[in-house]
């Protein structure tokens, strides 16, 4: 394999190449290789696109298959609300896990924060508690309300983020 492999063509976010560098890194430690000398004569391409060791890039693909692999890549996500309201009110959220248990969370934008909430004693401003279930976005559309779920997902916190739903919820 070399670097034109069609396994490597795909795009990832920084953050995850980051991750899988850390992966590979440690794996490398793990062999015992402590020098950067070998990192490099391992990891380091030749003029043809290949590596020092052939097993290389395999062992990258392995790392970023740890790394980007969802643990909720199976949950399905279902948008309760008309996004078009979006900037009025919450978008809520419905997250049914492959167990079939279902969960609950929802979505703010900033105008939507601004227009709804519980009023400071004594005035007429809006505030906000700031819930776990609660996520703020710039905009909200049913690609970056997935987004934002599986960047939880593959932080650990799907299930800390959102609610258990036994019963439909509706934000008051």
């Amino acid at each position: 394999m070399n670097i034109d492999a069609p396994e490597l063509d795909r795009a990832i976010t920084v953050r995850d190449a980051y991750r899988a560098m850390e992966r590979f890194l440690a794996a490398h430690l793990a062999r015992g290789e402590s020098s950067t000398a070998s990192l490099v004569a391992c990891a380091g391409l030749r003029d043809d696109g290949s590596t020092g060791d052939p097993a290389a890039l395999h062992d990258y693909l392995d790392a970023l298959a740890a790394v980007t692999s969802d643990p909720g890549r199976d949950f399905e996500i279902v948008v309760d609300d008309d996004l078009a309201d979006a900037d009025r009110r919450g978008m809520e959220v419905r997250v049914t896990l492959p167990d079939g248990s279902q969960r609950w969370c929802f979505f703010m934008t900033p105008a939507a924060l601004a227009s709804c909430g519980d009023w400071v004693p004594g005035t007429e401003i809006p505030m906000h508690r700031g819930e776990r279930h609660m996520f703020i976005v710039g905009a909200c559309t049913e690609e970056i309300i997935a987004r934002v779920l599986h960047e939880a997902a593959r932080d650990g916190e799907l299930l800390s983020r959102t609610r258990p739903l036994a019963a439909p919820q509706r934000l008051g």
